[in-house]
């Protein structure tokens, strides 16, 4: 079986699809994996004994594949396999323009808080293990990984390294210099035997200089100065690693090292972008934003003026002295850190406040409802899960549920007024979380 994945994009989505190169090759041995990779985003690939050939032109002719799978799901791509009568053509259906060029739909859940962007892309293996009749491996364990050089540094080292990628990933809001600049003062005046390393491309210097500028303590800037290989060494070195959602942050979070991510927008989760299988502290507070999230049309800073050097600060200092939430619970947190819920109770029941007090006692992002809210209320913040306890407003809410979802990330779970174990406030969201997918 020759398997083509196409992934022309960033590096963190590369990083985020090599748990599907290893689950291919443990269904499939004899399988031999091709991809379709932008060329800077190559080097991730090398030495990865799940990837037998790296392609960073789409050249392909019939009967070079077997199977196409769609990681990176645009109309140019689905033609090409179409075009060259590739067998199985595996993608999400959700691209309904040309969703008919696929013939396997991998149903990805992108809407589904309970699935990392790292899992999303296993669906797409999964979907061709059922169509080609074979078990899916009971003992997969997803991990991310991507190779270390011994590339030499372009500076010396003077203490223990933390990174900074000042820079911003799509769809995400870069923090301001300013509050950049103050978090190295407050780190470098705790800790005298820290040295703060700046990342960033060629076009980031500018900004990454700002920051300098700012500093009592001036941090190294490596922006421009590295090729991706000397990057990935350089932060296989640090003590901590502090991004919004960016290729460096997924970088660390590959290598294992311990992430302060800065989540300051709505729209982009911890639950798919967030750091994954890594010791980590998620900086947010998204509840000081009232308006409906479009982070690319958005000229507001209240999403990112909620988070302070402060905040970003005591993360840093749970990194340092080890109390990080730990790899194996990442998932849960990233729901915590991501879940907006709203319970609707008009008759102000004994069991809806008993929700409200156990999921606020938790730390989750809880409203309780008594009256019936405007039809904006739900998008302005980011409502995705809601329990109504009403009976009279059932059909309201179903029938709302379409109106609401195209201008959310992750379309509202409805639940019913059903009795669940109210033993914790993860133990509640759990039960809306299965009930609704």
């Amino acid at each position: 079986m020759k398997v083509l994945l196409i992934r022309p994009d960033a590096i963190g989505d590369m990083i985020l699809l090599t748990p599907t190169f290893s689950l291919l090759k443990k269904g499939m041995p004899d399988a031999r994996v091709t991809v379709l990779a932008r060329a800077y985003t190559r080097p991730l690939l090398s030495g990865n004994s799940d990837v037998d050939e790296v392609l960073t032109e789409p050249k392909v002719k019939r009967g070079d594949f077997d199977a196409i799978l769609h990681a990176y799901n645009e109309f140019p791509y689905a033609w090409l396999g179409f075009w060259n009568r590739i067998k199985y053509r595996v993608a999400d259906k959700s691209k309904l323009l040309f969703s008919f060029l696929n013939n396997v739909d991998a149903k990805q859940r992108f809407g589904d808080l309970r699935y990392h962007e790292a899992e999303h892309n296993l669906f797409l293996a999964y979907a061709l293990f059922d169509k080609l009749g074979i078990k899916k491996p009971d003992d997969f364990e997803p991990e991310t990984k991507i190779p270390v050089s011994d590339k030499p540094l372009p500076f010396q080292v003077q203490g223990d390294l933390i990174g900074i990628h000042p820079g911003t990933g799509k769809g995400n809001r870069a923090w301001p210099a300013e509050k950049y600049a103050r978090l190295i003062d407050l780190i470098c005046e705790r800790h005298a035997n820290v040295q703060v390393v700046l990342t960033g491309s060629a076009g980031e210097q500018e900004n990454n200089r700002k920051i300098i500028d700012l500093c009592q303590v001036k941090p190294v800037s490596i922006a421009g100065q590295t090729d991706l290989e000397t990057l990935i060494a350089l932060i296989s070195k640090m003590k901590c690693f502090i991004s919004v959602d960016t290729g460096p942050m997924h970088i660390a979070a590959a290598l294992k090292i311990p992430v302060v991510a800065i989540s300051p927008v709505k729209y982009v989760k911890p639950t798919r972008w967030g750091p994954y299988r890594t010791d980590q502290v998620i900086i947010r507070n998204t509840s000081f934003c009232n308006l409906r999230c479009n982070p690319y049309k958005c000229d507001s800073n209240e999403c990112m003026n909620a988070i302070t050097e402060q905040m970003v600060f005591e993360g840093v200092e749970r990194v340092l002295s080890g109390r990080a939430v730990p790899a194996k619970d990442f998932k849960s947190y990233h729901i915590r850190k991501s879940a907006n819920i709203m319970i609707y109770d008009d008759t102000k029941s004994r069991e809806g406040k008993k929700y409200y007090e156990i999921l606020s006692r938790a730390d989750y992002s809880v409203y309780y409802l008594t009256r019936m809210p405007g039809l904006d209320f739900i998008p302005k913040n980011d409502i995705n899960i809601i329990h109504v306890f009403s009976r009279r407003a059932r059909l309201f809410f179903k029938l709302l549920r379409p109106f609401v979802s195209p201008f959310l990330s992750n379309p509202p779970v409805i639940f019913m007024g059903e009795k669940v174990r109210m033993d914790s406030g993860k133990d509640i969201v759990d039960t809306y979380l299965n009930y609704g997918n």
